[in-house]
């Protein structure tokens, strides 16, 4: 009762096992599913073109009814935050802004931030910089001309 078709079907399960296992992502689960069918028709000995067809609609049907979960769980959540808020404001340097020292600081909304300035020049204590942009947790600005 155990044919070379079951074996057949095992190995495969086997290959598609081992490829789900070694890769990022879902990449061949659906065949891991219409490997076991095929091997369930294979050991009732049914014909192998109808082991085929099985494996073929069952790996299909997966495909369809779990590609829509798995894209949504692989998809990455971006969370969002109000720290962008402050790009575009103009704000006071708390501490002399020198990108060479890794130093500087800002005051921006009654919060201090790490700050860098965008072309590497050195911004004293006191005068007004604009925010360009966020890099991590460090505000890049550059010096204006306003002394509000």
């Amino acid at each position: 009762m155990f044919n070379s078709f079951v074996t057949f079907w095992l190995i495969m399960f086997i290959v598609f096992l081992g490829v789900e296992l070694f890769t990022y992502g879902l990449i061949s689960i659906w065949f891991c599913l219409g490997s076991l069918v095929a091997m369930i028709f294979a050991f009732l000995d049914i014909d192998f073109l109808y082991q085929l067809v099985a494996f073929i609609i069952t790996s299909i049907i997966a495909l369809i009814i779990t590609k829509p979960l798995v894209k949504k769980i692989q998809t990455p959540k971006i969370v969002r935050t109000n720290a962008d808020k402050v790009i575009g404001e103009t704000c006071i340097v708390t501490e002399t802004i020198n990108n060479k020292l890794g130093k500087g600081e800002i005051k921006v909304d009654g919060k201090a931030w790490s700050a860098r300035s965008q072309n590497d020049e050195i911004i004293e204590k006191g005068e007004f910089v604009k925010i360009l942009k966020i890099e991590g947790v460090k505000l890049i600005v550059q010096k204006t001309n306003d002394n509000n």
